[in-house]
């Protein structure tokens, strides 16, 4: 029985959790954005007083704001995640 020198069980653990570790990372900081569908949304109501809450909440019941804010945050998202990401690598490592 032959074993390949390109297969190591080892590497294809560290990828596949390097893999998990990307991909939490990733969903976890773009599910936090503040826009309508997205988690982050609800932080904005700790932060504005109550009848601007409600306003806002009025506001995003339409899907269009919903739909504009996926759009944005799909296009924007590159550049807000890079540091965050560098700065992961970055624990990671040290």
């Amino acid at each position: 029985m032959e074993v390949y020198p390109f297969f190591d069980p080892l590497r294809g653990d560290a990828r596949f959790a390097s893999l998990l570790f990307s991909l939490n990372l990733l969903l976890g900081c773009f599910n936090l954005l503040p826009v309508a569908p997205l988690d982050g949304h609800s932080v904005l109501g700790l932060l504005l007083p109550e009848e601007t809450h409600l306003r806002w909440l009025a506001f995003i019941r339409d899907p269009m704001p919903s739909m504009i804010g996926l759009v944005a945050a799909w296009q924007f998202f590159g550049y807000l995640f890079q540091p965050i990401w560098t700065s992961a690598l970055n624990i990671l490592i040290y």
